[in-house]
């Protein structure tokens, strides 16, 4: 059911529902032109069968990104997905649960995997979005270089950040309000802190 409280912009972008999903009154897609009037069209966004989507708010501002959820999704709380740029890329795998997030993606991609649980007050960005540049030779210090990925079945507690050039592996746990800004190529562990590993050799059930 495609149930969006406010859709604007939709000309030229592409909006797909799948079966047996449901989308609430409070959900809202907007696509956007840049500050100069470009854009905004040639975007995508597919929602999977049988997912229940409440309070997603959607913003596309650029051409030709997409975002995806996939199939049989839960997406329960206020949930802010933004993207700015051109060619960008949301992939939110399927059987996840999400129950609060604001996700940015700009200058690089976000992928999250399968099955994953993230619980609310989550931020994921993988861009800083302004520009920081070396005193003496002018260059950028702070260019992303590499997507935010996210493993499948990946648990993340309340009010954790995970900034630019991030991932975590499979099966891991994130502790409530840890920073993980490097890649954890560890699976199976529990993360604390500023991206500390804390305890390898787990596993855990939804």
């Amino acid at each position: 059911m495609l149930n969006f409280q406010k859709l604007t912009g939709t000309d030229e972008n592409i909006i797909h529902i799948g079966n047996n999903t449901k989308v609430s009154a409070e959900c809202s897609l907007e696509f956007k032109a840049f500050h100069n009037g470009s854009g905004g069209k040639n975007n995508t966004v597919k929602i999977g069968e049988n997912c229940n989507i409440r309070a997603l708010k959607i913003s596309i501002q650029g051409t030709d990104n997409t975002i995806e959820i996939d199939s049989n999704c839960n997406l329960n709380g206020a949930i802010n997905i933004g993207i700015i740029g051109t060619g960008r890329k949301v992939k939110i795998g399927k059987n996840c649960t999400i129950n609060g997030m604001f996700l940015n993606c700009r200058d690089q991609d976000i992928y999250i995997g399968d099955d994953c649980l993230l619980s609310n007050e989550i931020k994921i960005r993988s861009s800083d979005a302004h520009k920081i540049f070396d005193s003496e030779t002018k260059t950028q210090i702070n260019l992303p270089h590499s997507p935010v990925v996210i493993g499948n079945h990946v648990w993340i507690g309340q009010g954790v950040f995970i900034g630019k050039n991030a991932s975590i592996a499979d099966g891991c746990v994130v502790g409530t309000r840890s920073v993980v800004t490097k890649k954890i190529t560890e699976p199976n562990c529990i993360i604390g802190g500023i991206g500390k590993i804390l305890r390898t050799g787990i596993y855990w059930e939804k």
